[in-house]
């Protein structure tokens, strides 16, 4: 599973809150914890943390990764506009899976019909993870990098149509507008830590001078 970095806050439970109406009866609403992840970066990001309804938000992100899915699956594309894609699609993945983690996930977990769901997701983003490092320790074998990133796009496509599909639905009808709106909000905020992260520079393991033009 793609792990947390240790700065990052945990994500908050979601909770059943009992409340007395007028008449006396007891009605029962789940509410989302207000604790909000802390921002280490805040003055030097330059994402901008967004507030929404979390299906929203997975929605626009998925968008950038089905962009750089078709062109990692596809047979007809060369290696070396495949390979800064990759370089673009790990970072971009790798951000979205540990906020969608650590924010949505949590709280479906607190739902008996929807803890599978989010046990699912956690072990297609293992699998996605995996395929990620066989990618980057097959460098210096073209045909092996290049069938591992075809699996690799193809496991994750599944994975973006079935969370479309089915889970944002769910989540839709589990969640009332403010909750989502909370959830979003965490989710935003992980999500910026963790590009934040990804901007750091690195020491770059490539083997490769393919240059950085792939569309």
């Amino acid at each position: 599973m793609l792990k947390p970095d240790s700065h990052v806050a945990r994500s908050p439970e979601v909770r059943k809150e009992s409340s007395k109406s007028k008449n006396g009866t007891k009605s029962t609403k789940r509410s989302v914890s207000k604790k909000k992840a802390k921002d280490n970066h805040e003055s030097t990001s330059s994402f901008e943390s967004e507030s929404g309804d979390i299906a929203t938000l997975i929605l626009r992100d998925h968008k950038p990764i089905k962009e750089l899915i078709s062109i990692l699956k596809d047979s007809d594309t060369s290696f070396k506009k495949k390979y800064p894609a990759f370089a673009e699609f790990e970072g971009t993945l790798t951000s979205h899976a540990k906020a969608e983690e650590e924010s949505l996930y949590v709280h479906l977990k607190e739902v008996d019909d929807l803890r599978i769901n989010a046990l699912e997701g956690d072990t297609e983003h293992a699998i996605a993870e995996q395929l990620i490092k066989e990618v980057n320790e097959s460098e210096g074998d073209e045909d092996s990098w290049m069938a591992k990133v075809k699996v690799l796009a193809e496991v994750v496509e599944h994975h973006v149509k079935e969370e479309e599909k089915e889970l944002l639905k769910q989540v839709r009808n589990t969640f009332d507008s403010e909750e989502r709106q909370e959830i979003g909000e965490l989710y935003s905020q992980l999500l910026n830590q963790y590009r934040e992260d990804e901007r750091k520079p690195k020491q770059s393991a490539g083997k490769y001078d393919v240059g950085a033009e792939y569309v």
